[in-house]
């Protein structure tokens, strides 16, 4: 609900729910400028926004959409190429990506240990 209310907030034909991460590189890393080491920076955490596919749409998407296409790699695009608005809603709590089997696996794990807790 907060993300559809954002959305009609927002103006945007879509919407993108987009799951806000940092992942820590497992190595430090130098900086270096004109061939010069300006700093270092161990293990440094790279930020992420990670596209969930969930969506939320104005009824002329439609103009955007043609058969068989992929939203990230050619509806989207070609949306902001034509000077639409695509609104962010980023979030960082609990996300699982179910299109993964090992994700879906440990969803299902985590809804059947809720059930049992909410048995005794």
């Amino acid at each position: 609900s907060k993300m559809v209310s954002a959305h009609r907030k927002s103006g945007a034909v879509a919407t993108i729910a987009l799951y806000h991460t940092k992942i820590p590189l497992e190595y430090g890393v130098a900086d270096i400028k004109e061939g010069h080491v300006t700093g270092f920076r161990e293990k440094p955490l790279i930020e992420h926004y990670y596209n969930t596919a969930i969506y939320a749409f104005e009824p002329r998407i439609f103009d955007y959409i043609k058969g068989k296409e992929d939203f990230a790699k050619d509806v989207f695009p070609r949306m902001l190429k034509s000077g639409e608005r695509i609104n962010a809603f980023v979030f960082d709590s609990v996300w699982y990506d179910i299109g993964r089997v090992s994700e879906y696996e440990r969803l299902v794990e985590q809804f059947n240990i809720i059930k049992i807790a909410g048995l005794k």
